[in-house]
């Protein structure tokens, strides 16, 4: 069932997980793309990379890790996140 409009963007990003879990992830990018809110930009770019490196695109999963690490270190509180974005890279 789908979330209502006025549903947090958290919530809509725990959907998108469990779409990407689900292997719906034309479903999961769907709902990334409308998720605005930019302290999830790690969160959303890791999601993006994880679905494109299974999906056998690495060119899309480094692009998309990039973004998340770029935002990491912007971003202070997300820097515990930034050693698996470096390992997806190598």
């Amino acid at each position: 069932r789908p979330l209502p409009p006025q549903a947090p963007e958290s919530a809509r990003l725990l959907n998108a997980r469990l779409m990407a879990q689900l292997n719906r992830t034309d479903e999961a990018l769907a709902i990334l793309q409308k998720i605005e809110n930019p302290q999830q930009v790690g969160e959303i770019e890791q999601l993006r990379g994880t679905i494109a490196e299974h999906s056998g695109d690495w060119a899309a999963a480094k692009d998309a890790f990039t973004k998340a690490i770029d935002w990491a270190e912007t971003n202070p509180e997300a820097a515990t996140s930034k050693m698996g974005l470096q390992q997806g890279l190598t």
